[in-house]
């Protein structure tokens, strides 16, 4: 039987998937022959069915790269009866999930992570005041990820192969604890081996940075709907979130006054636009070129966005913001890269037209700080870059013997 690489993904998150790696899959595109994109939708508990939208960068994808929906248990296992499949796995270790490790343990597929983003891991904190919401996360997320674990310990499920990260902490711990040292040695947690690379935001500064400007202020927005913080908190009202936008908007004219420079509104990939529109009348709105708007930008603004990393390896100026609007998790998030970076910081809610020229001073960050992140997130090695590393490993392990 023929080995294929594949990843089995979400293809409700597609857009955003291949959009976010996109420098990997053009190189897998190169290395390999088909790769396939399965749909996992189908094959959890309590699945629906779903119409997808797929971006015109999809549209337009290699062709050797084929996007295969199984609508439910039997036309996967039919797809894979005679293949060999070396599988990234970028599903989770939730209740619903947990269909998905089971029906991989049958033909014991092997696993691979992909955890070299470099970004900020944030925790999600529950509250009291939903009570239903915050039972349903602690049992069907956190609980069942401790569970999920376990029965990979016993033999159920399947382990994680190996975990690309790029994250030196990890390794660390794994070798200064004892007990973890323990664990891992006798490959008892998830992942059966971590394995440091680069991130693969390093890997992508050299073509991103390019022909670099200085000729916007992008403001990097948060979708406070998003399903992140709902599952935690529910939907928040009309009347916050237009206080919340006004304040924004107020101090992004505040900017562009001060420096005379067009103001642009980057969303992330599976925000919907017309939020945002609905908002932001006279700003540009910009889906899909996050990174080529940072490379222009003089000053980048952002409450809580993994894309914030391309600004800090890009070197450019960064306010970070955080709003009384928003709920306790976004605003303990709109908190995090100011203390690790040193960055400066913004509170719309006292914020005056004086305080701006302050902040824009001190927007380069503590460059110890920053150099600091870097050198333990995202350049680990001058040797190799993370998108060659992954793959040299891929073929020496699965498809060389």
């Amino acid at each position: 039987m023929k080995k294929y690489l594949c990843i089995l993904t979400s293809f409700e998150k597609l857009n955003v998937t291949y959009h976010s790696k996109k420098i990997f899959f053009d190189k897998i595109n190169e290395e390999f022959g088909k790769f396939y994109f399965i749909n996992i939708d189908n094959l959890k508990f309590f699945s629906k069915p779903k119409k997808y939208n797929l971006s015109e960068e999809l549209k337009n994808r290699p062709k050797n790269i084929i996007f295969f929906n199984p609508q439910n248990n039997k036309e996967f296992k039919e797809f894979i009866k005679d293949k060999i499949l070396i599988v990234i796995n970028n599903f989770g270790k939730t209740f619903t999930d947990f269909k998905i490790h089971l029906l991989l343990k049958k033909k014991n597929i092997i696993q691979i992570q992909l955890k070299n983003i470099g970004n900020i891991q944030m925790t999600q904190h529950t509250s009291k005041k939903h009570i239903f919401l915050t039972l349903n996360y602690l049992i069907l997320n956190r609980l069942f990820r401790k569970i999920t674990t376990i029965l990979s310990t016993v033999g159920i499920i399947n382990k994680i192969d190996i975990s690309f990260i790029s994250d030196k902490a990890i390794t660390d711990v794994l070798k200064k604890n004892i007990l973890k040292k323990f664990l891992y040695k006798k490959k008892l947690l998830f992942t059966k081996e971590f394995i440091l690379v680069n991130s693969k935001f390093n890997d992508e500064i050299d073509v991103y940075s390019k022909n670099s400007s200085n000729k916007y202020i992008v403001h990097l927005d948060y979708y406070l709907n998003y399903h992140q913080e709902t599952m935690l908190r529910g939907e928040m009202d009309q009347v916050s979130l237009k206080q919340h936008h006004d304040s924004v908007i107020k101090f992004l004219l505040v900017a562009q006054k001060k420096l005379n420079k067009e103001i642009i509104i980057c969303i992330h990939p599976s925000y919907p636009v017309e939020y945002f529109r609905n908002f932001y009348k006279d700003f540009r709105i910009v889906k899909y070129k996050t990174a080529e708007m940072i490379r222009d930008a003089d000053l980048v603004t952002f409450f809580d966005s993994s894309a914030i990393v391309n600004a800090v390896l890009m070197r450019k100026k960064i306010i970070q913001l955080s709003s009384k609007f928003m709920g306790n998790n976004e605003q303990l998030h709109s908190k995090i890269y100011k203390k690790i970076l040193g960055l400066s910081d913004i509170e719309l809610s006292n914020f005056k037209e004086e305080f701006f020229d302050d902040a824009y001073k001190k927007s380069y960050g503590d460059e110890n700080l920053i150099n600091k992140y870097i050198s333990n997130f995202h350049k680990l090695t001058e040797a190799e870059d993370g998108t060659s590393k992954i793959i040299r490993i891929i073929k020496e392990r699965y498809f060389y013997n």
